[in-house]
Parts: structure tokens; sequence; C-alpha cells
């Protein structure tokens, strides 16, 4: 990017409740999304750019087509596994992600799921296991 232009986003992530953000003056947090983002007075040092987010059930796959996510009634995420596939160098999964926030099924399906199909998925169920967000930053 050209030195003068800014840099739209430099640090985004999900929080389920999470008060944090809600009070930093650095971000916008956005309750009905659950989604927070820097302002334009974000002024953190060395800022990177973001090159990759995955929504994911652990630490994202060495193989960059590969997720983790469950499923519970439906194919929702196309062929259900927990497993990472592809073993590089004794390590199954990509550590050079860094969590940036956690959201319950519960809620990924109640804010994205036609209530139709919503009242389907087990509440109890849903509630108890979590996808977490992962940022990778390719250039500084």
């Amino acid at each position: 990017m050209p030195q003068d232009d800014e840099c739209p986003l430099y640090d985004v992530g999900i929080s389920e409740g999470d008060n944090y953000y809600k009070d930093n003056a650095d971000y916008i947090y956005d309750e009905n999304s659950r989604i927070y983002y820097n302002k334009n007075t974000y002024n953190e040092q060395n800022k990177k750019i973001i090159g990759k987010r995955v929504l994911n059930e652990g630490e994202p796959c060495n193989l960059f087509n590969e997720k983790l996510w469950s499923t519970f009634i439906f194919n929702e995420a196309g062929e259900s596994h927990l497993k990472c596939g592809l073993e590089i160098f004794g390590k199954i999964s990509d550590n050079r992600y860094t969590k940036i926030g956690d959201i319950s099924y519960y809620m990924i399906y109640k804010d994205n799921i036609d209530y139709e199909y919503y009242f389907l998925f087990s509440e109890i169920e849903t509630r108890s296991k979590y996808l977490s967000l992962y940022k990778r930053e390719f250039f500084e």
C-alpha cells in the first residue's frame, strides 16, 4: 500500500459477551454482529495487515481448504470432521495463526439461519460448543 494511505482494518475479531472491546476507545464493537474492529484512532506501533481469517473449531489446519467444524443435524459444513489431515514436520495444524475470539455455534446459527430451521438444533448442544476466529498477518 502507498505509505500515506490508511489501512482500514488492522485488527478484527469476534466476542460473545466480552466487555473489553465495548469499552476500549481503539475499537468499534457491533453488538448485533458480535464483531469488533479498530477505529481510525487505533495506535499500535508496527501495525500489520491481516492477510487471512479462519473461523474454525480449533487451530487451523495446514491445508487451506480444510475446516474443523461440527455438524449437528444438517451437513452444514460439508463433510464434518474435527481432525486435520495433513501433517507437516510433525504438526497437524498451522500455528502461524493467532486466536482472536470465540463464538458459540448457537450464536452463529441463531444469527444466520431462518427460524423455521433454527429450532431444529439442540440449544444445549450448540451453546456448549464454540468456534474460534483466527487471523494470520502476511505483511508488516
